[in-house]
C-alpha cells in the first residue's frame, strides 16, 4: 500500500542482507527496546503551544502521567 492507502509502493525498504522488507520502530533510546505501538503515548513537548495542547487534550503546563 502506499502512503495515501490506495494502490502500491513505489519503493520497498529492504534489509540489503537478508532482502526482508523493514518496519519503522519507535526503539526506547536508554534501553534499545523497541516498544509496540499499543504502549506508546503522545505527549506536549517543550515547545508544543495552545494548538498542541488542544489536539493532546491537555491543558498548557500539564501534561499526564
Amino acid at each position: 500500500m502506499d502512503t495515501s492507502g490506495y494502490g502500491s509502493p513505489i519503493i520497498d525498504v529492504v534489509y540489503r542482507d537478508t532482502d526482508n522488507e523493514l518496519r519503522l520502530a519507535f526503539v526506547d533510546p536508554k534501553t534499545g527496546l523497541v516498544i509496540p505501538r499499543d504502549k506508546i503515548r503522545l505527549r506536549p513537548g517543550s515547545g508544543a503551544d495552545a494548538h498542541v495542547h488542544a489536539i493532546l487534550n491537555t491543558s498548557k503546563g500539564k501534561t499526564e502521567k
